[in-house]
This record gives C-alpha cells, sequence and structure tokens, in this order.
C-alpha cells in the first residue's frame, strides 16, 4: 500500500513541475493511479486472514478504478463524473485513516503531509457521515399526528410531530420538507415544517397545516448545525 502511495505521488509530483495542458494533466493522472493499482491490485482476489482488512483492501482498489474511470469527466464539467470523483476520494481517503490507524500503515517522511491531508479529510467524512446518521434517525422518528380542535368550520387541519434532539448535534436550523400523497401516490401538495435553535437535549414541535385529504407522506430534512 505505502509503495502504491508513493509510486502514484511521485508521478503527480514530477507532472506538476512541468507546464501541461489539461489533457497533458489527466494523463499522468490516470498514470498515477495506475502505479497505485499496480502494486495492490493482486490484492482484491487474495485470501487474508482479515475479513476487515480484505474488504478495506477490496474497497480501496475500486475506489482508486473509479477515480481512474471519471479523470476526464471531473475537467469536463461532467457533473456526474466529478460526483464519482469525489465519492471516491473520500472512500479512499476513510480507509486511508483506517489503515494507518488499526493497521500502522506509514509512508516515507517526504510524503507524510500527503497522508495526512488524505487522513484529514477521512476524519472529516466519518464526521459528516455520522451526523448524517443521526439527522435521518431524528427524520424517521417524526411523527406527525392530527391535532385535535373545533374544525366545524373550516377544511384545514393542524398537524405537529415532538421530537427530543437525543443526537449530538446542536442544530441552527431543521427544515422539514412534507410532501402530501393521495392514497394512489399522486402528489397532492408540498408543506414545511421548520424549527431554528434546536439544542441537544431539547424537544421541539413541528407543524404543519393544510385542507388536502392525504393518505401518507413523505418526508426531506435540510439542516444545519452551530458548528
Amino acid at each position: 500500500m505505502a509503495n502504491g502511495l508513493e509510486n502514484r505521488w511521485a508521478i503527480i509530483d514530477k507532472g506538476e513541475s512541468q507546464k501541461r495542458t489539461s489533457s497533458e494533466e489527466n494523463s499522468d493522472l490516470k498514470k498515477a493511479i495506475q502505479a497505485e493499482l499496480d502494486a495492490i491490485s493482486k490484492y482484491k482476489t487474495m485470501n487474508f486472514k482479515s475479513t476487515k482488512l480484505q474488504e478495506l483492501a477490496v474497497s480501496y482498489i475500486n475506489a482508486l478504478n473509479a477515480q481512474k474511470k471519471n479523470v476526464n469527466g471531473r475537467t469536463d464539467y461532467d457533473s456526474s463524473a466529478f460526483t464519482a470523483w469525489n465519492t471516491a476520494y473520500d472512500k479512499r481517503s476513510v480507509i486511508l485513516a483506517e489503515l494507518v490507524k488499526t493497521y500502522d500503515l506509514t509512508v516515507s517522511d517526504r510524503y507524510e503531509n500527503e497522508l495526512k491531508d488524505l487522513m484529514a479529510n477521512g476524519k472529516d467524512v466519518k464526521k459528516s457521515e455520522k451526523a448524517q446518521e443521526q439527522v435521518d434517525a431524528l427524520k424517521n422518528a417524526l411523527d406527525f399526528q392530527q391535532v385535535d380542535g373545533d374544525y366545524e368550520y373550516t377544511d384545514y387541519r393542524n398537524y405537529e410531530a415532538v421530537l427530543e434532539n437525543n443526537s449530538d448535534i446542536d442544530f441552527d436550523y431543521f427544515n422539514v420538507e412534507v410532501t402530501l400523497l393521495d392514497a394512489e401516490g399522486v402528489n397532492l401538495d408540498t408543506t414545511y415544517a421548520n424549527v431554528s435553535n434546536w439544542k441537544q437535549g431539547t424537544k421541539a414541535r413541528f407543524e404543519f397545516s393544510t385542507d388536502d385529504q392525504f393518505a401518507k407522506i413523505e418526508i426531506k430534512v435540510f439542516w444545519s448545525s452551530e458548528d
């Protein structure tokens, strides 16, 4: 793994010292990725004593192949290729952080900063993934119920869900997009139930009103933390 990384970085360093076109930069980057693959591809089909390490090896090689496939697209304003490239970069960085932490992966002094940059990104990705998991859990716990009241002179009904923030996130805002559907799944309307300044360990009331006779709802959440 270390040899593959250093071979990759050596090619990148050499290319960056020269004046190149975008096409030449992409060509050098493909060579750099291939140099890394040449060093580790054999481990994709090799049996490991550690199942976890084998899974990491296969996932890392797959991420390298994804990057190689999308080299050109990342600079050609191809949004799907750009997304695929970044997703693979994040995957690589998470795996490398795990290899350093658990399996004592090291590189030579010359390339320590490159490895540290990847590890830092890996830690950020893991933090982001954890936060999203907590947000998804909160979203799934939202249970809107009709509020009792006097509805004799109106077709509108009020709905609410009271939920405790049991995550470790202080939300600047937690915006809930509620799509109302009929029994056949037809979109009747979209409304919102938003709260702001939602601290850890506190409860919030999410509310919306509608005169639509809906059968079910779909929820999306958009949020921001105070960090």
